[in-house]
């Protein structure tokens, strides 16, 4: 007994206060999230239609009048168009407020999924990734305003925590309506299918073998996959790919509007670029915990020689030549960095570097599975039709990856919070001024 009493005291105080328990911790994680809520609300509830907010609240206004008709700017399918379209008329209301407040509805359900999600892991910390998680600064703007991807970020989570709730075809209705939200998003909804498969076969395999695959097992799980139980728990996304093909064929490409800047296919590395880049910021105080590690892997020779080859790579092919993306639309915060990096070798430099540290921080943090370094690949295929650069695109590998993370001390995770929860206000004083959009 005085040996623990002496190890508390002896803790810094923070970490006597997080260590004790995990009900107070989501007490004050639940309070933290509805005062930086009901703030964002406030600052964000009178402003005038933002960035690209006034091309969907016409196709929901389009819609609420009966009229079938699409935006041409609008690029989506309109599900969450159509979601909010049905919420304002039984409000009886198109006023741009009520239809906010509707979206903004769509935002908590996403944030109550992800917490039922992370709380899959198991390890006591849900609250400390939901947290993280909303307190991403290219996501929580978004929770309060008329744009599509909190709404697709809802249903791709639902489709994860019903996968691991067992409710496999229910997953792949909510997968496939993410499809219907945002199209670009098909390469997460594969995600979601082979992690299904790869868990179901892992299962199976203990099953027979008593033990998880390894080796031949392993290699052998596209054999498996033909078994009959996994075809008919991965029937519903198997219907769900059927279905958006046809759409794509039916359609012509993935965009529905605006076709001439989204071209498909095409292959783009400006998104993958500028994700890294964004990604040493955001997770800065992660980086700086991985320091040791990652300088130890910087200073392997074939670490070095990668590094040079993407570094030759990267000076060759960014250019960010969106017409989306030029210096005449640089309200858009994005669209001004990408301007100062792009406008000399040193800036160019100065970005890879940036780039080079979040890319092996990555590589030296660990996730809680071997499964979940899927995220890793399924990022750099979802990111590499974009032509246009857009830290939208970004949403769902940070999320994965802050949900799939291992866990370090509670006082690192809520350093990295009250980072994020910092850098998140920054940027919507910027934006509630009318300074810049993201």
């Amino acid at each position: 007994m005085t040996s623990t009493i002496t190890a508390i005291v002896r803790r810094p105080f923070v970490n006597v206060i997080l260590a004790a328990g995990e009900i107070p911790r989501v007490a004050l994680g639940v309070l933290l999230l509805a005062l930086a809520l009901s703030v964002g609300r406030w600052m964000t509830g009178s402003l005038a239609l933002l960035a690209d907010e006034p091309h969907h609240f016409e196709q929901i206004r389009l819609l609420m009048r009966g009229q079938w008709q699409l935006v041409p700017l609008l690029t989506t399918i309109p599900g969450y168009h159509a979601i909010i379209a049905v919420m304002g008329y039984t409000l009886g209301s198109t006023d741009v407020t009520i239809l906010r407040i509707c979206s903004f509805g769509l935002s908590l359900a996403a944030l109550g999924t992800i917490f039922a999600l992370a709380r899959t892991a198991g390890d006591g910390r849900a609250v400390e990734r939901l947290l993280q998680i909303a307190f991403l600064p290219i996501l929580f703007p978004l929770f309060f305003l008329l744009y599509t991807d909190v709404a697709a970020v809802l249903f791709l989570s639902l489709a994860l925590l019903l996968n691991e709730k067992s409710r496999h075809m229910t997953a792949a209705v909510a997968a496939t309506a993410a499809l219907a939200v945002r199209q670009n998003y098909i390469l997460w909804f594969v995600f979601a299918a082979l992690l299904l498969a790869v868990e179901l076969t892992r299962a199976r395999a203990i099953v027979d073998g008593g033990s998880a695959p390894t080796g031949r097992a392993a290699r052998g799980i596209f054999a498996r996959a033909t078994h009959w139980a996994l075809i008919r728990k991965e029937l519903g996304y198997g219907i769900g790919l059927v279905v958006f093909a046809a759409f794509v064929l039916w359609n012509g490409g993935v965009a529905v509007g605006d076709r001439t800047m989204h071209p498909f296919p095409s292959l783009h590395l400006g998104n993958v670029y500028f994700a890294l880049f964004l990604s040493f910021f955001l997770l800065l105080p992660l980086h700086v915990v991985n320091a040791q590690r990652l300088a130890a892997l910087a200073s392997r020779p074939l670490t070095l020689g990668a590094l040079a080859a993407i570094l030759v790579l990267f000076l060759l092919t960014f250019a960010p030549d969106h017409p989306y993306n030029q210096p005449a639309l640089n309200w858009w915060l994005h669209n001004r960095l990408l301007t100062w990096l792009s406008s000399s070798f040193w800036t160019k430099l100065a970005m890879f570097v940036a780039m080079a540290i979040a890319l092996l921080s990555f590589a030296v943090t660990a996730l809680r599975d071997r499964s979940h370094y899927l995220v890793y690949p399924f990022a750099v295929l979802s990111l590499l039709p974009a032509w246009q650069i857009e830290q939208r695109y970004y949403l769902m590998p940070l999320i994965l990856f802050l949900l799939y993370r291992r866990q370090r001390s509670l006082a690192f995770e809520w350093s990295l919070i009250a980072y994020l929860a910092v850098f998140t206000a920054v940027l919507l004083l910027g934006i509630a001024s009318r300074a810049y959009f993201l």
